[in-house]
C-alpha cells in the first residue's frame, strides 16, 4: 500500500526543514499548513509557528515558546492548541498540506495533536518534518499507517532534493 504522507526526519540540524523548503519551491499546487520558526534571544531562542502560505512574522501572537523561559506544559498545550490549530483550520483548496515541524514540545497540546492525527487519516497529501524523539505523539506519528518516514543523512540529504 502506497503512504500518503511524507515525514522526513534525523538528527537536529541535517537539513530537515531545508529540503522540505526546496520541495515547496518546485511544488506547483496549492499548500497550507505550519512552519516553526526560531529567533535568536541572546543566549537562548524564542520559537514561532507561523502559517507556511502566508508573509508572516514571528510577533507574541505566534509565540509558541521560549527556551530559556521555560513555561509550564499547560501553557505550551495552549499555545499549540490556539496557533497550531488554527494553522490547520482553513485546508479547503489545499493540494498539500506543510507541518514543518511536530516535536515533544506538544507533548501535552492534545487538541492540536487529535487535529495532526486527524488529518494523518485523511486524503490530502501532507508533508512534513518529525523530529527524532520518544514521546508517545511523535511515536504515534511515526507509526501511522499512511506515514513514510524518511531519514535524513549528510550523505543522502542531496540526492533526497
Amino acid at each position: 500500500m502506497k503512504k500518503k504522507h511524507i515525514f522526513y526526519t534525523g538528527p537536529r540540524g541535517i537539513g530537515k526543514s531545508t529540503l522540505l523548503q526546496k520541495h515547496l519551491a518546485q511544488f506547483q499546487g496549492v499548500f497550507t499548513g505550519f512552519r516553526t520558526v526560531k529567533v535568536p534571544r541572546g543566549d537562548s531562542f524564542s520559537v514561532h509557528m507561523l502559517p507556511v502560505d502566508k508573509k508572516e512574522m514571528p510577533t507574541e501572537e505566534n509565540l509558541l515558546f521560549c527556551r530559556d523561559k521555560k513555561r509550564e506544559y499547560e501553557e505550551n498545550a495552549l499555545r499549540f492548541n490556539a496557533i497550531g490549530c488554527r494553522c490547520l483550520a482553513d485546508l479547503e483548496g489545499a493540494e498539500l498540506i506543510v507541518m514543518d515541524e511536530l516535536g515533544s514540545a506538544e507533548s501535552a497540546a492534545k487538541a492540536f495533536q487529535d487535529r495532526v492525527l486527524e488529518l494523518l487519516d485523511g486524503d490530502t497529501p501532507i508533508l512534513g518534518v518529525l523530529q527524532e524523539g520518544e514521546s508517545a505523539f511523535q511515536q504515534r506519528v511515526a507509526a501511522h499507517p499512511n506515514v513514510a518516514l524518511i531519514y535524513v543523512t549528510k550523505e543522502n540529504r542531496d540526492g533526497l532534493s
